[in-house]
Formats: C-alpha cells, structure tokens, sequence
C-alpha cells in the first residue's frame, strides 16, 4: 500500500485531531486568559501583547523545523511535543491572573508556544507527503478546523471551567490533558519515507537547504510566500473579541459561547467548507476572497448597533470566514511546498503567515486602547483590504515580468 492510499483509508479527519494541540494552545490564551485578564482589569494592550507574545514563535519555528526533517521521526516529535504543550498550559493556570504574574505567565505561554508549534510542523510533515494534490484542500480543511476549532471550542470549554468548574487549575490541566489525548490520532498514520535524508546528518541538512531553496526561487512559491506575508488572512480582530466584548455588554457565558464553543464549530464548518471549494477553484484566488469577507463582517460589526445580539451574531460569522482563512492558507502552502523536506517548508510558509497575525493583533491591541474598539474594527478591515490590493498589484507584475518556463532570476 502507497502513502496516498493509506492516507484515504485512515481519512483526513485525523489531521484535525492532531491539529488539535496547536490550535488549544492560542485559544486557551485567546480566548481564556484573555477574558480572565481583562476582568482582572490588566489593560487591552497588555493582553494584546500575551496574545502577540504567544505567535511569536510561529513566526521563525522554520529555524528549527530542520531538526524534525533531518532527524527521528515525525511521529514521535508529535509525542513529545504534545506531552511538552500540555504540561506548560497546565502549569500555567496556577499563577494568579493579575499584572503582577505576567511575565512568568508570559513565559510558560511562550514555552507552550514553542513546544505547540512541533505538533503543527510534525503533523504538517505527515499531511505533505501521505495526501494526494488533488485532495489536499478537504485535508486542510480537515486539519484547520482542528486547530481553529480546537482554539474556539477549547478555548471556550477551559473559559467554562474557569468561571464554573473549578477556577484556572482545573481549566488549564483539562487544556493540557487534552493536548497529551490528542497522540492517539497517531494510530494507522504510517511514517512516510524521507528521501531527502541521506547517510550523514550534513548530507540531509544540505538536501533541506536546497529543497527549501527550490520552493523559494519558484514562481508559485514566490507568489505564495508574498501572499502570505501580507495581511490579508489574519483574522486579527478574533484575538481580541473576548477582550472586548463588554463594549457589547457580552456576559462571560456569551463570549464563552460565541468565541469559544459556537465560534470554535462555526470555524471548523467554514475549514470545511473552504477545503473542498480549495479542490475545486484557484486556491489563490480564493484566499483572497476568503479575506476580503473577512473584511466586510468587521466593517458590519463597526457600524451595526453595539449589542449582545449583534456581538453573537457578527463574532460567529467572523468565526466562519477565520475558518476559511486558516484552511485556504494551508492549501494554498501544500501547493507550494510539494514533499521532499516538507516540515521546514510547510513551517517557513506557516511563519510568514503568523508574522502578520501577530503584528496586526498588536496594532489592533493599541488602536482599541488608544480610540476604541470601533476603530480596532476598522483597522482590521483597513489592514485586510490593504493587502489584498497589494497582492493583486504584485501578482500582475510577476505574470508581466516572469517566464512560465522559468525561475525567478537571482542577481549576482
């Protein structure tokens, strides 16, 4: 049996499963810590910075994504990146939740951030070599709503615990708990050849480096890595909705709802949905749309009446178009990167992607403090829209300039 048979026997919803320990480790700080923060009365800004402060490692993880691709096995860097996760979140909620217990707050989150991120890279790494191109959009929906379902619904579930089940301690064990449970999705996943490693651990690093060299210096990869980069997908505005949502007089067991449970399905359905529309339309193009909807439901909410309803209404919309974003984002990287070292180039598309994230919910942290959570609305919008003009200017100078035959010329 091939690796794509195999992955079409065990299905693509294992991906979501496995996804899941990425995506617990942002919503726990999302969604949780971010509700209880604020209600601790620590400034928006600050929260923003926790928030920002957790993306930080997805934004360079490819510098050592090549240790996953040169070395052991994807399967068991899942093991102990997952076991790694969940033991920090769980210490996590032991601390106090005041300004005072920030730092030490802030580094267990970035441990768990950087421990998360191997999940990501180890499952990217399965996903690339074992799925078919032709299905490789449904995969990423399977795998995204996994890891921003797994953000709003676990999220959500630890914001429950916290406020009625025993306090931060119980919510952050189940958290971490969850993370560990999550290895059992590794059962029928065969570990895929690595042709790219070779007898000596420097032959291996260089056939990393070369690989990583080829997806960059193509022209579908150039035009994805810049697509990437721009914020057109962030779905920034989410990070901060539980920050927020006293403006819409929200109470928690709405923002728990709205940003952790039903937000959470809402993504997962348009990870789905975006995934097969993935298998079916350009992938490019329809990144930009899924952006540019994105967009509009932040321009709606800025305007439309600052209530509870409004608040449930337009959060879980923006959830669904936060869905299509993540999923068609992963498709269009899986296009890009192909096999071959495929953790180091999945993580290097995956950093260029947070880099943005993090940045845009940082400036949209400040604007609130600053003007209000209307203009943090805008801004979003403004950010969004901005990128993907940007993007439509960038890809008709490259279709101008560039030969289909040919790679990207390198100046001496």
């Amino acid at each position: 049996m091939n690796e794509e048979t195999a992955a079409r026997r065990v299905g693509h919803w294992r991906y979501a499963v496995l996804f899941l320990p990425y995506g617990l480790a942002s919503g726990f700080v999302v969604v949780t810590l971010a509700y209880v923060l604020a209600q601790s009365h620590v400034p928006t800004v600050a929260i923003g910075g926790l928030v920002a402060l957790q993306l930080l490692p997805q934004t360079w993880k490819f510098l050592y994504a090549p240790v996953i691709d040169c070395v052991w096995t994807y399967r068991r860097w899942y093991v102990a990146s997952a076991i790694v996760t969940g033991l920090f979140i769980a210490a996590s909620g032991f601390l106090p939740m005041t300004l005072a217990s920030l730092p030490v707050l802030s580094l267990l989150i970035l441990l768990a951030s950087i421990a998360s991120s191997g999940c990501g890279t180890a499952t990217s790494g399965l996903l690339a070599h074992a799925v078919p191109d032709e299905e490789k959009g449904r995969a990423s929906g399977w795998s995204q709503a996994g890891n921003i379902g797994g953000q709003g619904m676990g999220g959500g579930l630890a914001l429950w615990l916290a406020q009625h089940a025993g306090g931060m301690p119980v919510a952050a064990t189940v958290t971490g708990g969850i993370c560990v449970a999550c290895t059992l999705a590794l059962i029928s996943l065969k570990e895929p050849s690595h042709d790219h490693r070779a007898p000596s651990l420097q032959a291996t690093a260089k056939n990393v480096v070369f690989d990583l060299w080829g997806l960059v210096r193509s022209r579908l990869g150039l035009l994805a890595i810049v697509l990437v980069l721009l914020p057109i997908a962030t779905g920034a505005a989410s990070n901060l909705f539980a920050a927020i949502a006293s403006d819409w007089r929200a109470t928690a067991d709405t923002v728990a709802l709205v940003t952790g449970f039903a937000g959470g399905i809402a993504s997962a359905v348009g990870s789905l949905l975006i995934g097969y529309a993935a298998d079916r339309f350009d992938r490019k193009a329809t990144y930009l749309v899924a952006g540019a909807s994105a967009a509009l439901c932040a321009i709606a909410m800025a305007i439309l009446p600052h209530t509870p309803i409004v608040f449930v209404a337009l959060t879980l919309l923006y959830a669904v178009t936060n869905g299509f974003m993540y999923a068609i984002f992963y498709a269009v990287s899986l296009e890009a990167i192909g096999k071959g070292a495929a953790a180091t180039k999945s993580q290097l598309m995956s950093c260029g992607a947070n880099l943005p994230i993090a940045l845009a919910t940082f400036v949209e942290g400040a604007v609130q403090t600053r003007s209000g959570s209307v203009a943090m609305l805008w801004a979003d919008a403004g950010l969004t829209l901005g990128g993907i003009a940007i993007f439509i200017l960038f890809a008709l100078v490259v279709r101008r300039v560039w030969k289909q035959s040919e790679p990207l010329a390198i100046p001496a």
